[in-house]
C-alpha cells in the first residue's frame, strides 16, 4: 500500500514539474508567449497516459526491486529507481506498441527530469521524511 501511495505522490509532483517545464519550453519555442493553459493540457495528457499505462507496472517492479537495491541515501535510490523504471518502461512500450521512438519526443526528456527530481521535492514536504524511512 505504501508503494501505491508513494507512486501517486510522485506522479502528482511530476505533474507539477511537467506543467512548469512545458510552460518554459512553450515560452522559448513560441516567441516568448507564456501559455499556461497549453502547458496544463499537455501535462495532463502525458501524465494521464502515464497513470494508465506506466503506473501498474511501476508498482509491480517497485514492489519487487526496491528492497533488493542497496544505497545509503534513500533519496538517490528512489530517484534512480524511479527514473530507471520510467526509461525501461518507455523502451518496453515502444517495442510493444511500435510507437516509433518515444525517445525522439521532447516531452520524454521533460519527464525524465521530472521523474528524477520528484523524490527530492517530495522529501521537502513535512512528515514525508519519517514516511520515507518506513518504505
Amino acid at each position: 500500500m505504501r508503494i501505491i501511495s508513494l507512486g501517486f505522490l510522485l506522479l502528482t509532483i511530476e505533474y507539477i514539474i511537467c506543467v512548469l517545464l512545458f510552460s518554459i519550453e512553450f515560452f522559448f519555442k513560441h516567441d516568448s508567449q507564456l501559455n499556461l493553459g497549453h502547458a496544463i493540457r499537455g501535462a495532463t495528457e502525458v501524465n494521464s497516459l502515464r497513470l494508465i499505462f506506466y503506473f501498474p507496472p511501476w508498482c509491480f517492479f517497485m514492489y519487487y526491486i526496491y528492497d533488493k537495491i542497496r544505497f545509503k541515501n534513500v533519496l538517490i535510490k528512489l530517484a534512480l529507481i524511479n527514473t530507471g523504471l520510467y526509461i525501461l518502461l518507455s523502451f518496453i512500450f515502444t517495442l510493444i506498441f511500435s510507437l516509433g521512438s518515444v525517445f525522439a519526443f521532447s516531452f520524454f526528456y521533460d519527464l525524465v527530469v521530472a521523474t528524477f527530481v520528484s523524490p527530492f521535492i517530495l522529501y521537502t514536504i513535512p512528515n514525508i521524511k519519517n514516511w520515507y524511512a518506513q518504505i
